[in-house]
């Protein structure tokens, strides 16, 4: 089962629908912020967070962008970012 890291941002038009996306990637973000979440997902995992946030957004009102990230790339972390890539995490 093979991780790479993925970037998921958002700007989404109604509060009903900007608390379920943030939900939605809560469930699988490592690190982020409110509409960005940084997330270590399989083919799978992927799939299936593309799936369910499809499902949320409104097509003529939302963006959604989900993003797969080079992870040869090295990250340029700036001011008190720590990378969350390499970690081992526990989703409880």
């Amino acid at each position: 089962m093979h991780r790479t890291p993925h970037l998921v941002a958002w700007d989404i038009a109604c509060p009903r629908r900007l608390a379920r996306v943030g939900r939605a990637a809560k469930g699988w973000k490592t690190a982020g912020q409110l509409s960005v979440a940084e997330c270590q997902l399989t083919a799978a995992e992927r799939q299936a967070l593309s799936a369910r946030l499809a499902d949320l957004v409104d097509p003529g009102e939302d963006r959604l962008h989900l993003f797969r990230l080079d992870p040869r790339l090295g990250c340029r972390l700036f001011g008190v970012a720590q990378s969350q890539g390499a970690r081992p995490f526990l989703v409880t």
